[in-house]
């Protein structure tokens, strides 16, 4: 099994030996706070279905654990029965309805029945035509047909609307809660909240309504569970939000280089006509990649005004970003948020991600969210046009 820090996933705090079906594990820490469990082998097949439970001082804390289905049952003090009982509220309430229209729909999908007959007749139309002007129209039609949801049989469209009903009354359900509990568990709640809003509005701007709320209930959990790791995370979250989106502004922050000189990242952009911000993770090969591909457009446009800014993060010593740094010849500045000091990750909202760039002027302004490799060509292209 392995233990997370539910604030530092995917970094690991221990691997605990199973032996015969049971393990044993005596760790310390500095809060109470969100711990989880998650198998080992699930984990290195990305299958990430974790157990969570609260770190309580002092306190024994018992698991029965079903790996093959994922079920569990926690037995513990205080704060672990309010979180074990939070999570089966919500499954008696929802998820147990939910998995069923799921299933019901997965059904259709089966027997062919999940589409009406016009988006069946355009399927069999576009396997049937050669000419790519009335491909193209087909195509049009059934994605216009998708976006409104008019391509579903009734019954489909039946489940659908009541997965949607039964999903809008869950997230409700769950903002009660937050709204209205001041425990560790609510505030692990409250924050697993914020990023998955993070997730849903990356790169967009969000309503200040949002904003607005979700900083009156850090400020009631902060006087309530004062100088908790979830406070900063949470604020820096809320601060990528109201900032990071496309023709919003930068956020400052000092890290040190490959150097382990400190630098700004204002003075880093500010060199630059036009600057990349490469967000990236040591353990992600995809990143690796795309940092690959980006040295031939930095080598052709650098004297140009055009610079790349490296940025990764890790908890630990550095030498695993220095090695691939050295590796890779990186050729740009570098900075290393060790031990996510900076909160980098949350204030440019990638709590959930591995990685992602930002292209930006000199001012700080954000020209362009996760740009493909030819808006970068095009944008740089016209630096001295």
């Amino acid at each position: 099994m392995l233990l997370f820090k539910a604030t530092k996933f995917p970094v690991y705090e221990a691997e605990i030996p199973v032996s015969n079906g049971r393990f044993k594990y005596t760790f310390k820490y500095r809060v109470p706070e969100v711990y989880w469990l998650i198998s080992k082998e699930k984990f290195q097949k990305s299958n990430i279905n974790e157990i969570p439970f609260v770190s309580e001082s002092g306190r024994k804390i018992e698991f029965i654990l079903n790996l093959s289905n994922g079920g569990y049952n926690v037995e513990g003090p205080r704060l672990n029965k309010v979180l074990l009982d939070y999570y089966r509220e919500l499954s008696n309430r929802f998820l147990i309805k939910s998995l069923e229209c799921k299933d019901s729909i997965n059904a259709m999908y089966r027997n062919g029945t999940i589409f009406n007959q016009n988006f069946k007749e355009l399927d069999d139309a576009l396997s049937k035509t050669k000419d790519p002007e009335k491909i193209e129209q087909i195509k049009n039609v059934q994605w216009d047909m998708k976006s409104s949801g008019k391509m579903y049989s009734p019954g489909a469209k039946r489940f659908i609307e009541m997965q949607d009903s039964i999903s809008k009354a869950q997230k409700s359900w769950e903002a009660d809660y937050i709204n209205n509990n001041n425990s560790i568990p609510a505030y692990y709640l409250f924050m697993r909240q914020i990023k998955g809003i993070v997730s849903v509005n990356n790169g967009k701007k969000v309503d200040a309504a949002l904003i607005e709320e979700g900083t009156k209930n850090l400020e009631r959990f902060a006087k309530k569970i004062p100088s908790h790791p979830y406070e900063n995370i949470i604020k820096n979250a809320l601060e990528g939000l109201q900032n990071v989106y496309e023709g919003g502004k930068c956020i400052d922050f000092e890290a040190v280089n490959s150097k382990g000189e400190k630098v700004k990242l204002s003075d880093a952009i500010k060199s630059n006509k036009l600057s990349l911000l490469n967000f990236w993770s040591t353990w992600s090969e995809f990143n690796i990649k795309s940092n690959k591909n980006l040295i031939p457009i930095y080598n052709q446009y650098k004297d140009k005004g055009f610079g790349v800014i490296g940025i990764t993060h890790g908890y630990g010593e550095t030498t695993d970003a220095l090695k691939v740094i050295e590796k890779e010849n990186y050729p740009w500045t570098n900075l290393i948020d060790k031990d996510n000091t900076a909160g980098v990750w949350e204030k440019y909202n990638l709590s959930n991600q591995s990685g992602g760039t930002l292209l930006v002027d000199a001012s700080g302004k954000i020209i362009s969210v996760d740009p493909t490799i030819d808006t970068i060509k095009e944008k740089v292209g016209k630096l001295n046009n």
